[in-house]
């Protein structure tokens, strides 16, 4: 069995020091814009879908934008501001950048 060695140990916790260090820099502020208006007539215009089927999911999406806004800086926050990068990207993909919801 692999015991570690103290060079071994070592190099393990500088590691793990390193991928928890974040650059501290302020975050850029924005102002609270509601989305899902926008998404909804979109919706209801271009898709044979009615926008009431994705009520939860622009409720969601709501909400993950508005804790980006309002949210304290620091290590858990990253989770929840890469979450709402995520969905922005896969909402780029379904709707075109033009219907001024982005």
């Amino acid at each position: 069995m692999f015991s570690p060695t103290t060079k071994t140990s070592s190099l393990l916790s500088e590691k793990t020091n390193e991928a928890t260090n974040m650059l501290a820099c302020q975050p850029k502020t924005t102002e609270r814009v509601f989305i899902t208006p926008h998404l909804k007539e979109y919706i209801s215009n271009s898709y044979a879908e009615h926008p009431d089927l994705y009520t939860d999911d622009f409720r969601i999406l709501d909400e993950l934008r508005n804790d980006c806004i309002f949210m304290e800086i620091n290590e858990k926050s990253l989770n929840r501001l890469i979450k709402y990068y995520a969905q922005l990207v896969f909402i780029s993909a379904k709707f075109p950048i033009d219907v001024c919801i982005l």
